[in-house]
């Protein structure tokens, strides 16, 4: 699981533990490793293995993924039409979160284990001036009352409220820029740029007009396929889209099939024996544990990542629940 405040390195399977733009590179290093192992089963040779659902795409099914995500789109412009939250104001999200990650043992060797699902509540400054705060006290170590940097130099994959307000709300534009701040992440640009759209969408809060214009740029890039029954890590049933990735790896989207709320993002291992790429450059792990990482043991249909979405609102203070 790649790190999310973190610019450098190949991005492709996923910053979904915290919320894109939260954290400092060592504070996402030791998230993305140390949730607390629960609710899975160990496989083969040690791995273990979430027991979660996985929706199948509909093959051929990329233009009904393009109506589906221009109706996401309508219902998304039309609603949210609240007046805009304050720059001294905090956005709330909680969420419901499980990865795999890679962990490091005594002879400095990578190996890749499943953690969670792990609940967090995660307090993002709405201008990005102040410190964030997240609460996550069952992960290992527990991180109660972690403080998050501000975020000064906001961006598509490091979003603040008050940044993604400026953004085109013309999802070609929008989609070029985003291409544009991708650019040598990932292993192709349409692989990050999805990623990229996922991460901003689920991870924080949005204005209608620039949560249409995603949705839209999305329905843009080659390779989305409507999944006609999706599960999220919840349990709650809804449709989803999907792209698979040059990695293997296919990133999925689940809605509300009624309401067209986002509830949840998943990275699903789409063919067997999964390479995963290791948090770049991070300091903590040994050079050997900083390459890609190959695990046999994960088998097609597997989730590697999923971030379950509970509750979103405005609050006027980190740490004040909604």
């Amino acid at each position: 699981m790649t790190e999310i405040h973190k610019p450098a390195g190949p991005s492709t399977v996923r910053r979904v533990w915290l919320a894109a733009g939260a954290l400092t590179a060592a504070a996402a290093t030791v998230a993305a490793l140390a949730l607390t192992s629960s609710g899975s089963t160990t496989g083969p040779g040690g791995t273990t293995t979430a027991l979660m659902a996985v929706g199948e795409p509909l093959a051929g099914s990329h233009q009904q993924a393009v109506q589906l995500l221009d109706s996401i789109a309508d219902t998304a412009y039309s609603v949210n039409s609240d007046t805009a939250p304050r720059g001294d104001q905090f956005v709330y999200v909680e969420s419901k979160a499980s990865s795999y990650g890679i962990v490091q043992n005594s002879g400095g060797k990578g190996t890749v284990h499943f953690y969670g699902p792990t609940e967090r509540q995660l307090w993002l400054s709405v201008d990005g001036s102040q410190a964030g705060l997240l609460e996550a006290p069952d992960a290992t170590p527990p991180l109660p009352h972690q403080s998050l940097d501000p975020v000064t130099q906001p961006s598509i994959q490091t979003p603040t409220y008050a940044y993604l307000a400026t953004l085109p709300t013309d999802p070609h534009e929008l989609l070029k820029l985003i291409y544009a701040q991708t650019k040598g992440k990932g292993h192709t640009p349409d692989d990050e740029a999805f990623v990229a759209i996922g991460d901003a969408l689920g991870g924080t809060t949005a204005p209608a007009a620039v949560s249409a214009a995603f949705y839209r740029a999305a329905a843009l890039i080659p390779g989305t396929e409507l999944v006609p029954n999706a599960v999220d890590t919840l349990g709650r049933k809804g449709v989803g889209i999907a792209r698979e990735d040059s990695f293997g790896v296919r990133t999925e989207w689940i809605f509300d099939a009624k309401t067209h709320e986002f509830l949840a993002s998943e990275s699903v291992q789409a063919v067997d024996s999964a390479t995963l790429p290791n948090p770049s450059n991070s300091p903590s792990l040994s050079a050997s544990a900083q390459q890609d990482v190959t695990d046999p043991d994960i088998k097609a249909g597997t989730i590697l990542t999923s971030t379950a979405v509970i509750t979103r609102a405005v609050v006027s203070q980190s740490g004040q629940l909604p």
